[in-house]
């Protein structure tokens, strides 16, 4: 790294809400400033097998997802 440079470290927001929510919960975090990032929402509804979605496994899925496309980032969960 440069001597100096800066780095800002990636914000992401995973959660079972849903993506129609997703204005309302960004008015919501920055009005209480939080970091800004990226959400990760979640489809409402149905499945093809389920009446209700898992919101475990859809953490699980997006958790698995992201290390695949970033491999060399290191990780804080909070």
């Amino acid at each position: 790294s440069r001597v100096g440079a800066t780095f800002q470290a990636p914000v992401i927001y995973l959660s079972t809400g849903a993506w129609n929510v997703a204005p309302t919960l960004d008015r919501f975090m920055s009005r209480h400033l939080y970091p800004a990032g990226t959400l990760l929402l979640t489809d409402w509804g149905p499945t093809h097998d389920r009446l209700f979605r898992s919101g475990r496994q859809h953490k699980s899925d997006s958790l698995a997802r992201l290390a695949r496309e970033f491999p060399r980032v290191r990780w804080v969960l909070i």
